[in-house]
């Protein structure tokens, strides 16, 4: 196991405990890169000088605006070393946990969509998430990564992560999750290499695939198979739509996907990427062992 993904494993599991002493003591939010760390507890950011109150809606309360106090993702970025190919991974304490498009992060034109950290004051606490799998009435607290004109970059719903607990900085995507990668022979336009980022933006949060990825919510989508390999393609695209719609259960956490979030094209690009990795399973085995 490479070094840089036993470093996302471990941050994992340290939010875990977090998240049990979490009622117990001050929430706090770091970003980590390498040998750099910078905490900020819940004082401090509701304190900082480039905190500022939004008035925004957002996702994950639906139909709703709030008025949350919030610093901008660049600021905190700034007193950390990223290069061209640096990765920034989000953890949340839950274990939901992916890769978020550096680019948006940092963006700070008015004319694209705007990141910020919202923080969630202990005296004015943000209501329940509005989900069924919400028994203990838990909040989008303490941290929640929000936006400011989203549609103006379509900014997926899954690059807003609620109950926040970190940001980690990696030096480069393919060296971190090599059992990713589509073939290299494959071309740029390539439906699969299409797919491939779809993945990334849409999947990678919850599903694994090889055994690889940020986090591991959901099943692996190629092993021990592939779901082009147990859904005929006219159920898997419908699953991909409206998963509610094929099948329930009890557990189930693509509740909130609806087929209004995804494009034809995205869902025909995201089944060619599984379908070609499902044909390398065995020769990326083979070069594992």
């Amino acid at each position: 196991m490479n070094k840089s993904f036993f470093s996302i494993i471990l941050g994992v599991l340290l939010v875990t405990l977090q998240s049990l002493s979490y009622a117990a003591t001050e929430a706090g939010f770091t970003i980590r890169a390498g040998d750099q760390e910078v905490q900020w507890t819940k004082s401090q950011l509701l304190n900082h000088p480039a905190r500022q109150r939004l008035t925004i809606p957002l996702l994950n309360y639906p139909n709703e605006s709030f008025s949350v106090e919030a610093v901008p993702l660049p600021v905190l970025l700034q007193e950390i070393d990223l290069t061209d190919s640096s990765v920034l991974i989000f953890t949340c304490l839950d274990g939901y946990s992916g890769v978020l498009e550096k680019k948006y992060l940092l963006n700070e034109d008015p004319n694209a969509a705007r990141a910020y950290l919202a923080i969630e004051p202990d005296d004015k606490k943000w209501p329940p998430l509005p989900k069924s799998a919400n028994p203990s009435k838990l909040s989008a607290g303490p941290f929640y990564l929000v936006w400011s004109g989203p549609e103006k970059s379509a900014i997926p719903p899954e690059f807003w992560p609620y109950q926040l607990s970190s940001l980690d900085v990696e030096d480069d995507f393919a060296s971190l999750f090599p059992a990713l990668l589509p073939s290299g022979y494959l071309a740029a336009n390539d439906p699969a290499r299409k797919g491939f980022q779809v993945y990334k933006a849409r999947c990678m949060h919850c599903h694994q695939i090889n055994g690889q990825g940020a986090a591991n919510l959901g099943p692996d989508l190629n092993e021990p198979m592939s779901p082009t390999e147990y859904f005929n393609e006219t159920a898997l695209k419908q699953f991909i739509k409206d998963p509610t719609s094929v099948r329930q259960w009890s557990d189930m956490k693509m509740v909130w996907v609806k087929d209004n979030i995804w494009q034809d094209e995205e869902i025909d690009n995201l089944i060619a990427y599984l379908k070609h990795m499902a044909d390398r399973r065995s020769d990326m085995k083979q070069a594992a062992n």
